[in-house]
């Protein structure tokens, strides 16, 4: 699945979690319409994830997704 503006709302920075495990970043995807929701009802958890902001390029695995208004999507790179 390759989602693309405006679908995605936002990138966070790396967070580096506790205890030295690997960094994880956060995605949202604008979900007000309910759009995407059916394509996340079975969420692709361990699946690759490529992201691209701002010119750098983050490769991780998909950890969780959080359904709403809004999809968060975290990614452990």
């Amino acid at each position: 699945m390759i989602l693309t503006e405006p679908e995605i709302i936002g990138v966070s920075g790396y967070r580096r979690a506790l205890g030295g495990e690997s960094p994880t970043l956060t995605v949202t995807l604008d979900n007000a319409r309910g759009l995407l929701t059916g394509q996340f009802a079975n969420p692709p958890l361990r699946a690759r994830a490529i992201v691209t902001d701002h010119g750098q390029t983050m490769t991780g695995i998909v950890q969780s997704v959080r359904l709403g208004a809004t999809i968060s999507i975290d990614i452990e790179t």
